[in-house]
């Protein structure tokens, strides 16, 4: 998915250790019809010889194509493996994955982004992480949404995995959803962003909630969200506090909300009694104020 000049996202897999409730992406995995509907979509490699068949995806013509894309495009210096979770496949399949990308572009920045840290600390063996420590330029990305995730006392295998990935020299930025009834006040984010900071990982982004089918009662109003954030910036130093943004529905990307009240140069936005409209590229994007 090429959306930002600089930078594509590789849907890996659609598996995961863990479904979250409030998942965007959910509506790829729960189909009724189930996920072997989507089996042509999942991208691991045939070769791999200890992956799973429900797990594979592209074939190695369409990876091949991809390769070649990130050859023929200068311009995009990062690419990001989501899914589902990276660290759902194999190493052999992982790495296979990332050394052929390097022979393609050899110094492109890859952001892992996982949440295995807090479902399956053990998948990073010391092992994975001297793969992931000889492959950079590469950052990992925790999803992690809560200060008991990163707490001694309730994830201490957690913890003890975050500890070995960055005495590797390996760097980490996270990013958080915020939740209602989760982690919708000061003191719990204030208490997850500090602690993130003292463990040696950079708050990247807190977001607004993406539009899903049945999960809007995890949904905090955009309004008394962006009250909730103005509220943290007085807590936190610029080191702590990561950018609160949405990423608006329809393909319009991300929107930092400091800017919701008088957009800028390129968005505009428009309050309505229900929504928000922004205005981006002469077109239009709605999210809900409720």
């Amino acid at each position: 998915i090429h959306q930002y000049k600089n930078r594509v996202l590789f849907l890996t897999t659609l598996k995961c250790f863990g479904y979250c409730r409030y998942c965007f992406r959910k509506n790829l995995t729960f189909e009724t019809s189930g996920a072997s509907k989507y089996a042509s979509k999942d991208l691991p490699l045939q070769n791999a010889a200890s992956q799973d068949a429900s797990s594979k995806g592209a074939n190695n013509d369409e990876l091949e194509k991809i390769y070649q894309y990130l050859s023929q495009h200068d311009e995009i210096q990062e690419i990001l493996f989501s899914g589902g979770d990276p660290l759902m496949l194999p190493n052999a399949a992982l790495f296979d994955l990332i050394a052929r990308i390097r022979q393609s572009r050899p110094k492109i920045l890859i952001r892992i982004c996982t949440r295995s840290l807090f479902f399956a600390p053990e998948r990073f063996t010391d092992e994975t992480i001297e793969l992931l420590r000889s492959a950079k330029p590469l950052w990992i990305i925790p999803h992690i949404n809560h200060p008991y995730e990163i707490d001694e006392k309730f994830a201490p295998n957690s913890v003890k995995a975050i500890e070995k990935i960055l005495d590797a020299g390996i760097s980490m930025q996270s990013q958080t959803v915020l939740l209602r009834g989760v982690n919708d006040n000061v003191e719990t984010l204030s208490c997850l962003f500090e602690n993130l900071t003292k463990l040696g990982i950079k708050p990247g982004y807190l977001f607004q909630l993406d539009l899903a089918k049945g999960i809007s009662h995890f949904r905090v109003p955009i309004d008394e969200a962006v009250q909730l954030y103005e509220k943290l910036r007085s807590e936190l130093s610029g080191l702590s506090l990561p950018t609160f943004a949405v990423d608006l529905p329809s393909g319009g990307g991300k929107f930092n909300l400091l800017q919701l009240e008088s957009g800028n140069a390129t968005t505009k936005v428009i309050k309505h009694d229900d929504k928000y409209e922004f205005v981006r590229g002469g077109k239009s994007y709605f999210y809900p104020r409720t």
